[in-house]
């Protein structure tokens, strides 16, 4: 049985499969038995199965990097596991703070700079984000708790006003959001996937950085070395 007769067999087997997927796989592997026997028949399962993991691979990947994987609160960041369970210490040449200006809900124009000499947390998020919503509860406690001397920053990253402040009303979000409409901050802090958390010290510099949800604990542990 020649090899080009297996890859046509095999290219019109994942065809089909995809047709009969939601389905069901049992149809696919019926039609691909009656088709081809024995020997080749697992061959053409085993490659439908390698396509297949590739496939999902590649979606977990594309998923990854846009930050959806870290839906679990539980979930640990990579960050978090160099450090050692806490939120990774910035790298030296990345350590201060790149100042900017935004707009709060209101229209003010709020910088960074304006909040030199206090510890400052700068949150990246947006409303559409699950893992982002998962942590808000704890950042308003924390916020709340720290009134007076930690500043709080929500950044919203690509989202029309009238949307986030629709959301942030709902969801009691008492802390100062911003809008980084066309993610230029968002950009210039290198943040690849929301929510990404910084620690900003009093002297302006990233301390600790945190990718993904945190539980109270590890917002603690970046509290902790900004206090």
């Amino acid at each position: 049985m020649g090899s080009g007769w297996i890859s046509s067999a095999f290219s019109v087997a994942w065809s089909r499969s995809i047709g009969d997927y939601v389905g069901g796989e049992v149809t696919t592997m019926r039609w691909l038995s009656e088709r081809i026997g024995g020997g080749c028949f697992l061959y053409a399962t085993l490659m439908l199965a390698a396509v297949l993991m590739a496939c999902l691979g590649v979606t977990w990947a594309l998923y990854a990097e846009a930050g959806v994987v870290a839906s679990d609160p539980n979930a640990q960041s990579e960050e978090a596991q160099a450090s050692g369970d806490k939120p990774q210490a910035a790298a030296a040449a990345d350590r201060l703070a790149p100042d900017f200006t935004l707009t709060d809900l209101d229209g003010n124009q709020v910088s960074l700079s304006h909040f030199s000499g206090q510890p400052v947390v700068v949150n990246f998020w947006a409303t559409w984000c699950g893992p982002c919503k998962a942590e808000i509860p704890h950042l308003i406690e924390a916020h709340e708790r720290e009134r007076g001397e930690v500043i709080f920053l929500a950044i919203s990253v690509e989202e029309p006003r009238d949307i986030v402040r629709r959301f942030a009303t709902g969801n009691g979000m008492s802390f100062t959001i911003l809008l980084d409409e066309r993610g230029r901050v968002a950009s210039d802090y290198q943040v690849k996937g929301i929510p990404t958390t910084f620690f900003i010290s009093r002297d302006g510099e990233i301390v600790a950085r945190y990718v993904g949800p945190m539980p109270p604990h590890r917002l603690e542990q970046g509290l902790d070395r900004i206090r």
